[in-house]
């Protein structure tokens, strides 16, 4: 799906599509990385979630 960036204030952002972002399952804040020369973005509630998960899946 293409998407017009568009200027605000000194940042830039698009326009996600809300079929598109109701497939993703994120509603609220995301992570955004850059993978592969790519922007990625994950559910940052979700990534919290699972970064707890290994943290105590480490614990002895």
């Amino acid at each position: 799906m293409r998407t017009t960036l568009r200027k605000i204030g000194n940042a830039h952002g698009a326009l996600i599509p809300k079929a598109l972002l109701a497939q993703t399952g994120i509603d609220q804040a995301v992570e955004l990385t850059v993978e592969d020369g790519a922007i990625a973005n994950e559910d940052a509630l979700r990534k919290t979630q699972r970064h707890e998960e290994e943290k105590r899946d480490k614990k002895p």
